[in-house]
């Protein structure tokens, strides 16, 4: 018999879940359900042999307090320790909470000085899957070239492009060029 997962995800907001998503459905049935959908959440409950709850907001909170058939866990991602929402979560029934690194883990103690006692809490850390992306092909002289990656979109990319000083020009150490006519900067 397979086993079944639910991803229950605050807003539909599932950016972070494809790797697990790719390697969960290989192995398991698995349905996602947005956690604004009530009779969404009270069937993934009954159904699911282990129930994930991405984001700890509202929906965690909501299902922390919801009878289930299997296993609760939690993934908080970081800004969610800085909101009083885990704090509203009952902890003595989600039975591991994921965070993204230890610093989290030390947020959360100060404001639920007891979650450890509550529930088992680990680490499993954002990573970059360097497999993704391809480096440029160009050669390698020391000093004199540099790669600018970004996790972001183009839009993004242009804007933090338009925080740096625009550069006057190049120097023999570091040629530099800078993009024309982008939306977020027009030539003067």
């Amino acid at each position: 018999m397979t086993k079944k997962i639910a991803f229950i995800i605050q807003g539909g907001t599932d950016k972070f879940l494809a790797p697990v998503r790719n390697w969960v459905s290989d192995r398991f049935e698995f349905r996602e359900i947005n956690g604004s959908d009530t009779d969404g959440v009270n069937n993934a409950l009954e159904w699911a042999d282990l129930t994930w709850v991405e984001w700890v907001q509202d929906a965690a909170v909501r299902v922390s307090h919801l009878k289930r058939r299997g296993k609760l866990i939690m993934r908080l991602h970081g800004f969610e320790a800085y909101t009083s929402l885990p704090a509203d979560v009952a902890w003595q029934n989600v039975d591991a909470l994921m965070v993204v690194s230890q610093h989290m883990t030390d947020i959360l103690r100060l404001r639920i000085p007891d979650i450890e006692q509550r529930t088992e809490v680990f680490v499993l850390p954002n990573g970059v899957d360097t497999t993704l992306f391809n480096a440029p092909k160009k050669k390698h002289l020391p000093g004199k070239s540099r790669t600018w990656g970004s996790c972001g979109t183009p839009r993004i990319c242009r804007s933090c492009c338009n925080a740096l000083p625009r550069p006057t020009g190049t120097t023999p150490r570091a040629p530099c060029t800078w993009p024309e006519n982008t939306p977020d900067r027009k030539s003067k």
